[in-house]
């Protein structure tokens, strides 16, 4: 009899060690997974580590959204850039013609005013009209000299 007790002792104890070894097995999964003893969170496992991913999945997602709609503001003031460039050439060789025909303007009336009459023509022609007189009263009193000359001795 005590050889049976003796092995239905070590079947109780095999079994008890499965049924603790199967809930000691049972409750390193709960852990791992996140879950304690009575279901709730236990805010360490894999289902918290999942809902941190899908957390910061939902913020990467306004964040792409956000970079989305600045690169495509972005590309709004590229594309105003691009046009105020264009305009500024366009303005850029307009003036650039103007300052051109503007050049060749100012070079034909300086041409032309070297030809017309200014103070300093005048004050020129005003010394040789003075000059001939002067040349003219000298030939007139040499000429009127000989001419009295002539009439007393002839």
């Amino acid at each position: 009899m005590n050889n049976s007790l003796g092995k239905k002792i070590f079947n109780y104890n095999k079994t008890y060690n499965k049924k603790n070894n199967f809930e000691n097995r049972l409750t390193q999964i709960e852990t791992i997974v996140g879950i304690n003893n009575n279901g709730t969170p236990n805010g360490n496992g894999i289902i918290n580590m999942l809902e941190c991913f899908n957390r910061d999945m939902n913020e990467n997602k306004e964040n792409l959204k956000d970079i989305q709609r600045d690169i495509n503001n972005i590309k709004f003031k590229l594309g105003e850039l691009e046009y105020i460039l264009k305009e500024h050439q366009n303005t850029r060789s307009f003036i650039e013609k103007e300052i051109s025909s503007t050049k060749t303007d100012i070079k034909e009336i300086k041409s032309a005013l070297q030809d017309s009459i200014t103070t300093k023509s005048i004050v020129k022609i005003k010394n040789i009209i003075i000059g001939l007189g002067a040349v003219i009263v000298a030939l007139s009193t040499i000429i009127g000299s000989i001419v009295f000359f002539a009439n007393k001795l002839g």
